[in-house]
């Protein structure tokens, strides 16, 4: 099935890959991953790609990705990802512009189902389809390696799942800041996903839709998958997330001038 590449298509696919017009963020972002990553190991050898080689125990790949996280979220170092590319978003969105303060690093080694949360809607856990997700790899990642999408799967309406406990990730959690569920909500096996491989290079963008079925069970190939995951919305549209899981990204001319109003004016 062809990949879209085509923002025109987006209602109707779902989902949409573009390659990125500037990269100068990118590269800086991936490069302070990586000398961190060689700090905390001590060692040049390990790349973002051989990591499953250095690293194979859970509690570790945890301790390194939070670790990596949390400088993510310290220095928000995504911001200026998006900023980079900022007309995309303003085609999207246009210019009242809210971004996840505290993005997802994604460390997937192949062969580690542990390391993925399966299939699902993002719709699922407290976001709505008003927002979306941008999943920059920072590998290269080919049919084996990539996220998987069903095109066209949020037009299918409520999907029928179980609501489980997942014993090895409390509410709060590392594991649960990192994005891995606490409840997930496993869509039903008698639900048929349809879902396709989609390859993707360093420097592309895999935009998708909240609502839009996604996700990975198993890494197939021999490199370890590193992405972020940075979710953005509309200002003025509205979310279940929890206060403080967006900051500002840009306003409107309009935006910015009723802000002076209503800060003296009461009318």
């Amino acid at each position: 099935m062809k990949i879209n590449n085509k923002l025109s298509c987006f209602v109707e696919e779902g989902y949409v890959v573009k390659n990125l017009q500037q990269l100068r963020y990118l590269n800086i972002f991936k490069d302070r991953i990586l000398k961190e990553l060689q700090s905390i190991v001590n060692s040049k050898k390990i790349t973002l790609e051989n990591f499953h080689q250095f690293i194979k125990d859970d509690e570790q790949k945890l301790d390194i990705q939070y670790s990596i996280s949390k400088i993510i979220w310290e220095e928000q170092l995504h911001l200026k990802i998006i900023e980079d590319n900022i007309e995309l978003y303003h085609e999207i969105f246009g210019k009242d512009l809210d971004i996840q303060s505290k993005p997802h690093l994604r460390i997937v080694r192949p062969h580690y189902p542990q390391d993925n949360i399966g299939f699902h809607r993002d719709t699922q856990y407290g976001n709505n389809a008003y927002e979306i997700s941008n999943f920059f790899p920072l590998v290269n990642l080919d049919k084996n390696s990539s996220l998987q999408v069903e095109p066209s799967s949020h037009k299918k309406g409520t999907l029928p799942y179980t609501k489980i406990n997942n014993e090895k990730v409390e509410k709060g959690s590392i594991e649960n800041q990192l994005g891995y569920p606490y409840e997930p909500k496993v869509i039903d096996k008698s639900f048929q996903i349809n879902a396709i491989p989609i390859p993707i290079k360093f420097s592309q963008v895999l935009i998708l839709g909240l609502g839009t079925i996604h996700g990975q069970e198993v890494n197939k190939s021999n490199i370890t998958r590193w992405s972020i995951d940075i979710r953005v919305k509309n200002s003025f549209a509205k979310s279940n997330v929890k206060e403080g899981y967006y900051t500002k990204l840009s306003s409107s001319i309009i935006t910015n001038y009723a802000n002076e109003y209503y800060k003296v004016c009461n009318d």
